[in-house]
């Protein structure tokens, strides 16, 4: 049960025995009716939520404005009847705040907005970007100062390739949890309240990847694993990738030794390797096929055709060409979510992923004949 629901401000939890005892005393306390609804929804089962329930219900009668117990029911609602459990958080939220306690305000809504924000990871998750959106809507609604609704907007505009809109949202996002919880330098991963502000941040940097500010993504990185040295989100994997977009050949295999990688085949091309690189990406064909079949059509659809024979100076041109988002759709084209086999698509999305964000590399450094020569094999 939520943490933040289970702050009583009636003293010692007393066990159910003992306070069915004294509600027989004194059936008119709120106080004991909210204890004993609190004590059996602890024990969570069907006969005891719903007794539970009932109790609490009984202690709002009671006291209108026992802003616990319409928490707790909130909480206990917002799965099985969504609107009745946004209408009871909010309900809680103003009777705290009338209180002074906008924490536990803030704390009541953040976890009804939860309910949606998760739905709208879980829609993303399975490609389905607009009714992410409308899940990501609702949760604002509940509460407007939700960081992960905004992320789940940036997360959207990044596939629709809207960079300007996504940069926009993250910004907003890290600036609200900035606000809310002050600017850090150190998080805990276990803290989960600091997740989302990770997330705006990572978010943020891949928007400045697709901007071709590279010098500024690498600084972004570097300051998100000073800030988490244990790097739940992988940044120190993005470093050497960077450097190759710098052109900086030398620092981009230091990183690419020290942190690893998913262009280490590049990196041996580039450097005349292409026995090392071949072998390297057939190592990645045999885990993952599909990542060899999208990057081989990425490189080889007539619409990049003028860039392979002509490679630009800067891989953000790109990004920015309307001929690569057609490509990327084309690629989309391929697969999509199938409940019976969710870790394909995960495969796909891998692969998808890899191009639209490293395609432009493989590009600038003439790869198609090597990927191509892997295909055929595979």
């Amino acid at each position: 049960m939520a943490d933040i629901i289970h702050v009583s401000k009636f003293g010692a939890y007393k066990d159910v025995k003992t306070l069915r005892g004294e509600l027989k005393k004194s059936p008119k306390s709120a106080e004991l009716h909210f204890q004993l609804g609190e004590e059996l929804l602890r024990a969570h089962t069907p006969a005891n939520d719903k007794k539970g329930i009932s109790h609490l219900e009984t202690a709002i009668k009671l006291d209108p404005d026992c802003a616990e117990a319409y928490g707790l029911l909130a909480y206990k609602t917002i799965y099985e009847n969504p609107r009745k459990g946004a209408r009871l958080a909010k309900k809680a939220a103003e009777l705290f705040r009338a209180k002074g306690d906008d924490e536990q305000a803030d704390a009541i809504l953040d976890e009804a907005a939860g309910y949606y924000g998760d739905k709208g990871w879980d829609n993303l998750r399975h490609g389905l970007t607009r009714e992410a959106l409308k899940e990501a809507e609702r949760a604002l609604k509940i509460y407007p100062d939700f960081i992960d609704a905004l992320n789940i907007y940036g997360s959207v505009y990044l596939e629709r390739f809207e960079y300007d809109k996504a940069e926009v949202v993250y910004q907003k996002a890290i600036a609200k949890a900035e606000r809310k919880q002050g600017a850090r330098e150190r998080i805990k991963w276990s803290d989960l309240d600091s997740r989302p502000y990770m997330r705006a941040r990572y978010g943020l940097g891949l928007v400045q990847i697709y901007h071709g500010e590279f010098t500024k993504a690498l600084d972004s990185f570097k300051l998100m694993l000073k800030m988490n040295p244990d790097d739940h989100q992988g940044v120190r994997f993005l470093f050497g990738d960077l450097c190759l977009f710098m052109d900086d050949i030398k620092r981009a295999e230091k990183n690419y030794k020290e942190y690893g990688g998913m262009n280490g085949a590049l990196i041996k091309l580039i450097k005349g390797d292409k026995t090392g690189a071949k072998r390297e990406l057939e190592a990645i064909g045999n885990e993952n096929k599909i990542m060899i079949e999208l990057l081989y059509f990425y490189l080889s659809d007539y619409r990049m055709s003028a860039y392979i024979e002509t490679p630009n100076d800067n891989p953000a041109e790109i990004f920015s060409h309307p001929k690569y988002k057609y490509l990327l759709w084309g690629l989309k084209r391929y697969y999509s979510y199938d409940e019976m086999n969710p870790l394909k698509y995960q495969e796909f999305r891998d692969a998808y992923d890899f191009c639209k964000l490293y395609g432009p590399l493989w590009v600038r450094h003439e790869t198609r004949k090597l990927v191509s020569e892997v295909h055929n094999k595979l």
